[in-house]
This record gives structure tokens, sequence and C-alpha cells, in this order.
């Protein structure tokens, strides 16, 4: 249903924003590099392809904490 190797689709899969996902990666460090996204150099410029099993996992865990 969801592409989850791209950002737009883990933005809709797990239901965050841009911003949520960026601090995710960036400050907070919820996604851990080369486990949940891992980053690509394409013409200069840094790609970044999530991991869609770890992705999934993440929700499922989320969700489970939500429910305790």
């Amino acid at each position: 249903k969801y592409d989850l190797t791209k950002r737009d689709g883990v933005l809709k899969y797990l239901d965050i924003s841009e911003s949520t996902l960026n601090k995710m990666i960036n400050r907070d460090f919820r996604f851990k590099e080369g486990y949940h996204y891992i980053r690509e150099i394409k013409n200069g410029k840094s790609i970044i392809k999530f991991v869609s099993g770890a992705i999934v996992e993440f929700k499922k865990e989320r969700d489970n904490e939500t429910l305790h």
C-alpha cells in the first residue's frame, strides 16, 4: 500500500509530519542510520532510502507502547 522506502510513504504509514520525521532522524535519533534508513549520494545530492522492515517494526513497537 505504501512505499516504505520513500519519505512520503513513511510519513503516511506512520501518520507523522515532515518535521517529526526530520527530528526522528537528526535530533532524537529514534531512526538509526544503517538500520531504519541509508543515505546514498546521487548526482552530488544526499538521498535517504528507508528500510521498510525496520519501519514496520518501529510502528508495531510504537503502537504497543501506546496501548500500555
